[in-house]
This record gives structure tokens, sequence and C-alpha cells, in this order.
């Protein structure tokens, strides 16, 4: 399995902008979004790490620093689903999108710790700053 690492960011000055960004040994991608969230850009990155493996074919091993989305994605969805996303459920339209994504996927989503030094983690993380700064997208 090839191992991927997402992260998100957000503006913290009140202005909301966001940037999201995916590594994959040497492929690096990222977006931009407006009026967002972190928990929605640490999201998005993960939607665009699966979404990236289904087009290649790729099982992978996906690190997240967000354990609200390793969280999410390995033990509260299930049961999201199966009540089909009738609770009061931050995010709900993303995570209707992204946990069929990950169980199709065959990928393991994993937590890692931000800001530690991880070499993956550290680029991801750049990327996502980048990209909201900047108001980007790299693909």
């Amino acid at each position: 399995m090839i191992e991927i690492y997402t992260d998100g960011s957000c503006s913290t000055n009140g202005t909301w902008c966001g940037g999201w960004g995916v590594v994959i040994g040497d492929i690096e991608f990222g977006g931009y979004a407006p009026n967002t969230t972190n928990n929605r850009m640490e999201m998005t990155a993960m939607l665009k790490a699966l979404e990236w493996c289904e087009e290649n074919e790729q099982k992978a091993i996906i690190y997240t620093d967000s354990t609200y989305v390793q969280k999410a994605l390995t033990q509260w969805c299930k049961k999201w689903c199966k009540d089909d996303f009738k609770r009061d459920i931050k995010n709900k339209d993303l995570w209707k999108v992204l946990y069929p994504l990950y169980v199709r996927s065959g990928c393991e989503v994993r937590w890692c710790k931000g800001h530690s030094g991880n070499e993956g983690n550290d680029k991801a993380d750049k990327l996502a700053v980048h990209c909201m700064k900047n108001k980007v997208d790299i693909k």
C-alpha cells in the first residue's frame, strides 16, 4: 500500500477562507475554498485523496492529523449511515459523499500528530496553507 498525507487549513482572522493539501510521494495537489471551516478543509483533503485512489486504482494508508476525520470515518459514520444521516450532524453533505467513497476504496485511514516533524504531514500542511493564503488550486 502507498502512503498519502492530507491536511486542511482555515484562516483565523475572520475571513474563514481555507485550503487543503494532499501529498503522495512526489505528487502534491491542493485547493482553496472561501467561507469554510478547518474541519471541512480536512474532510476535503481526505475526499480528494480517496478520489485519487479510486481514479488510479490504488489502495493506500491515508494519514490525517484530524481526529475528527479519522474517528468519523473509522467509527462514527457507520452508525450515521445506518440512521440514514437523520441526526443533526455537522458537515452532513460531505460525510454523505466521503464515507461511501472510503468504504469502496479499501484504504486505511490513520491519525498522525500534526506539527511534529512528520515530513509528509508537514508538506501537506504547507501546501494547504499556501493554497489558503494565495487563493489557488494546485493540480
